[in-house]
């Protein structure tokens, strides 16, 4: 019995150090990532996984891609609240600035559109909800990257170089795309909102502001976009002063209906 307890459960031990990664992760995480980083066989690995999203401290999201939770789901209801929040008042920033906006959140593939709220003007345009935003080169994937821990951040950038080199991009415009990041890195880091004006999509601008609510939800971003003959990307516009307003009234709200 003596030499039992002195040894531990090995059981318990793999299950607190899978836990332990999933927390350190800034979003979901593959199996197969996870499998990595814990040496472990992706269908060992899957069992812990599954018991732990059993016992509220994970969430699957899609296939294959667990996500930390603190046992009693509340990471998931905080964003379902900040969500909604935010979601309460976007109609009428819409009327305000004049352009379709989105509300996106950070995953392991990069930014996902979660929802669109469309204008009333007679030619806008619509994002689609489907995949994932460009992280290099999208208001929103470059604002989300540049709050990213600076490891968690070269990490993904090596990934994503990866995966757009599989689907041709040559590895000069590869490099370029990195450095033209890195370079803007710090003023993006400083800037509490990112702009692209035709240079993600040509005729297409576009600026990005973080809800950041203190770590009580997940961080959610606001997109503001449009055709750029319409669409001003100063940082000291009026659409420009009303998306910073936007996002900081929403992360007030939401730290007042979480608490």
């Amino acid at each position: 019995m003596a030499n039992d307890e002195a040894r531990g459960i090995g059981s318990l031990e793999n299950g607190l150090a899978i836990l332990r990664l999933l927390r350190d992760e800034p979003g979901p995480i593959a199996l197969g990532d996870l499998s990595d980083k814990c040496g472990m066989a992706p269908s060992k690995l899957h069992r812990y996984c599954i018991s732990l999203v059993r016992a509220g401290f994970a969430v699957q999201e899609g296939r294959g891609s667990y996500r930390y939770a603190d046992g009693s789901s509340a990471q998931v209801s905080a964003k379902a609240i900040a969500l909604e929040v935010i979601r309460e008042r976007l109609p009428q920033f819409v009327k305000e600035v004049g352009h379709t906006t989105f509300v996106s959140e950070w995953q392991e593939a990069g930014p996902k559109i979660l929802h669109v709220e469309e204008s009333d003007e007679p030619i806008s345009v619509r994002p689609k909800q489907a995949g994932h935003l460009a992280a290099f080169t999208s208001s929103t994937g470059k604002l989300f990257l540049s709050r990213l821990p600076e490891e968690k951040m070269l990490a993904f950038i090596a990934k994503e170089q990866k995966r757009l080199r599989a689907l041709g991009h040559t590895p000069r415009a590869l490099s370029a795309m990195r450095i033209n990041f890195l370079n803007r890195l710090d003023s993006l880091q400083r800037s509490p909102l990112a702009f692209t004006d035709g240079d993600h999509i040509k005729g297409i601008s576009s600026m990005t502001g973080m809800v950041d609510s203190g770590g009580l939800a997940p961080l959610l971003a606001v997109t503001v976009f449009g055709i750029s003959e319409t669409f001003t990307t100063q940082p000291e516009s009026k659409g420009a002063k009303t998306l910073l307003r936007f996002v900081h009234d929403n992360a007030q709200r939401i730290r007042a209906r979480i608490k």
